[in-house]
């Protein structure tokens, strides 16, 4: 059944939430096309209506908000943008926000639009998500929102938040997968060349992202190596990546990182298959063999080791269905961080290399 959408615009709007959301609808059409289309009926307001400009003079069209004040939307999305501070400054604007707000099923803000929606009394007692850049600000102006500054997404009964930028694709997504499920979703992130569909456990900044940041002489090997995890990564292979002979390339790799090539790429397959168990629904041979390893018992014991419970009890706790509703294991099924992984990997390599090099000293 098409729902309709009634964005909220102003003057300094980032069109990158406006437009990643309506193109994961377009998307929806494409993937799954029925007579029922389009999904979604969508509608362009600001508060005066006519032209609205974002940056580089990129331009809308809208209608006034008085035009659809009489009709209530199934959702209501107030944009974000740096042009939020002016709007704020208008008490008509943010009046209109507040009557629209209350009226809609599902409230979405988006980066700027979060202080909208606060100032608009719409947010008192939630949770929200806040760009870094924003949030102190935030939270002082606002001290009755509970401000996250890393949540990709926070969904607080009917009101979803976003920090803006590409997390609007999220968003978007999240909407899709409420109204039409959680495959139509998937296969819009396919159809939108997304390398993953990322959800309300995601951090705004991934572990990925953090480790390319920290591993200047490999990131790129490690770039190589998460598109890779189904080749059989042998040291040569490594090496010939990297630009090294096979001998230099271990003893360097040993130095910077801390750990063998071997046991990083066994922390890449497992950091993979952890993603795959918490938000995929995949039986585990499946999962053993789409990252890389040989054996499904291979499979089990790596993941054991280095996650500190099998596989079966980290999907489990992570799709909730503990009798106990206690977590399983040292770790947050839906936070586990690759960099933290390898620090644990580094760690337990740390006595192991001691106690070689002490093996291997002369005798004084």
């Amino acid at each position: 059944m098409t729902k309709n959408i009634c964005f909220f615009l102003y003057d300094q709007t980032n069109f990158m939430t406006l437009g990643s959301i309506l193109e994961a609808f377009s998307a929806l059409d494409q993937v799954m096309p029925s007579e029922d289309r389009p999904s979604y009926n969508v509608v362009l307001s600001s508060h005066s209506g006519g032209k609205i400009t974002g940056d580089y003079g990129v331009s809308v069209d809208t209608v006034p908000v008085a035009d659809v004040a009489e009709r209530s939307s199934d959702t209501y999305i107030i944009c974000g943008g740096w042009g939020f501070e002016a709007a704020l400054a208008n008490p008509d604007l943010v009046r209109s926000i507040a009557q629209q707000g209350k009226k809609a099923r599902r409230l979405c803000a988006i980066g700027g639009g979060v202080f909208l929606a606060a100032a608009a009394g719409l947010l008192d007692g939630r949770d929200v998500a806040a760009h870094p850049s924003v949030a102190r600000l935030l939270e002082e102006r606002f001290p009755k929102l509970h401000v996250d500054s890393s949540a990709l997404l926070i969904r607080d009964g009917d009101i979803l938040t976003s920090p803006g930028m590409s997390s609007s694709v999220d968003l978007a997504l999240s909407l899709i997968e409420a109204d039409y499920g959680y495959i139509a979703a998937v296969d819009v992130a396919k159809y939108m060349v997304l390398y993953v569909k990322r959800s309300f456990y995601d951090k705004q900044v991934s572990s990925a992202l953090i480790l390319q940041g920290k591993s200047d002489k490999f990131g790129p090997l490690h770039d190589w190596i998460r598109s890779n995890l189904r080749r059989k990564l042998s040291l040569e292979t490594l090496a010939e990546q990297a630009a090294m002979s096979t001998r230099n390339f271990t003893r360097v790799y040993q130095r910077e990182m801390g750990i063998s090539p071997r046991k990083a790429v066994e922390v890449f397959r497992v950091y993979a298959a952890s993603r795959v168990l918490a938000l995929g629904r995949d039986q585990i041979p499946t999962v053993a063999l789409h990252c890389g390893f040989d054996s499904e018992r291979t499979f089990l014991r790596a993941f054991t080791r280095i996650i500190g419970v099998s596989p079966s009890q980290f999907r489990d706790a992570a799709q909730g269905r503990l009798a106990c509703g206690q977590p399983v294991g040292p770790l947050d099924p839906h936070n586990i961080d690759v960099n933290e992984l390898l620090a644990r990997a580094v760690a337990c390599a740390a006595p192991r290399q001691a106690a070689s090099n002490v093996q291997g000293a002369p005798a004084s």
